[in-house]
């Protein structure tokens, strides 16, 4: 699918997080081919950054994507 920066203003949370799970899986399965796992990636980062508009927008505090308690790159050691 073709998405429009009109398509990504009107859509709801829900479409967006539907819509960005079926790009991150065309992005898992890009294989060797960088060129559309770069086009992937820079689309997985516009529905992040529309996501986060959506969900931060009545509020000031942050919300999307959530952090990790232990950071991003380090273990969760109570899992």
């Amino acid at each position: 699918m073709n998405y429009s920066n009109s398509w990504f203003k009107n859509s709801t949370i829900e479409e967006l997080e539907i819509e960005r799970e079926k790009v991150r899986q065309a992005y898992c399965s890009a294989g060797n081919d960088f060129n559309l796992a770069c086009e992937l990636q820079n689309l997985l980062f516009q529905f992040d950054e529309e996501i986060s508009k959506k969900t931060t927008s009545n509020q000031q505090d942050y919300k999307y994507p959530p952090r990790r308690e232990h950071g991003w790159y380090l273990p969760n050691d109570d899992e």
